[in-house]
């Protein structure tokens, strides 16, 4: 499932949502250190995914970083106004089942 009843849907992130993105980091209040963000998004095979509402709010976003038989899920957020509707859920297994398509057979957060 990539869509929850209330319309939201989560896609791979692009280029164009970086803006956006760096903007939901400071709206949940993340204390995690911001070049770790451009770090991770240089790794090979890493991919980040964001939810958008249906009115084309950021409502969440996760990370995926493949490193073989390991996977690493971050960078896991939800706008406080989309909380309590099972996002975090969708987006983390968006997050599991791309790391288990990349080989990982171990997710760690």
């Amino acid at each position: 499932m990539t869509e929850l009843d209330s319309g939201v849907r989560v896609r791979q992130m692009g280029d164009a949502d970086l803006e956006r993105v760096l903007g939901l980091r400071s709206i949940v209040r993340w204390s995690a250190d911001p070049r770790a963000f451009g770090l991770l998004r240089g790794v090979r095979d890493a991919r980040w995914a964001v939810a958008e509402a249906p009115d084309g709010d950021l409502a969440g976003m996760v990370g995926a970083v493949p490193l073989g038989d390991i996977g690493i899920l971050c960078h896991l957020a939800v706008h406080d106004g989309y909380r309590g509707i099972g996002l975090g859920a969708l987006l983390s297994s968006w997050a599991v089942a791309y790391l288990r398509s990349r080989g990982a057979k171990t997710v760690r957060l």
